[in-house]
């Protein structure tokens, strides 16, 4: 009898060490799953951003395209020459008048 309670606690003991084992096992695999899980939820947060960005750019670009942007640039550089070439003009008639002002008091 003392021969099967040998054996008995050395498969006890067997078991016992299996168990540890799977448990480890399981505690090692649980923190994966939580490594997992918060790799997913930092992933739906980039999407949530990302998403949202598109919109946000959608939404710019609808108010004020870069194309936009650059024929408005272009427009005011044009209307700003155009703005010199009167302010050009009166100065020079300006000039002109006094000239022919000068020329008549002369006389």
């Amino acid at each position: 009898m003392d021969n099967v309670h040998r054996e008995f606690e050395a498969y006890a003991k067997l078991v016992f060490d299996k168990l540890k084992d799977l448990h480890s096992d399981n505690s090692e695999l649980s923190k994966k799953v939580d490594a997992i899980q918060i790799s997913l939820t930092k992933l739906e947060s980039s999407k949530e951003d990302t998403e949202s960005l598109k919109k946000y750019v959608a939404a710019v670009n609808e108010v004020w395209s870069p194309t936009q942007m650059k024929e408005a640039k272009d427009e005011i550089y044009e209307q700003k020459g155009k703005w010199s070439i009167v302010y050009g003009v009166i100065l020079a008639i300006n000039v002109a008048w006094i000239v022919v002002m000068a020329l008549l008091r002369g006389k």
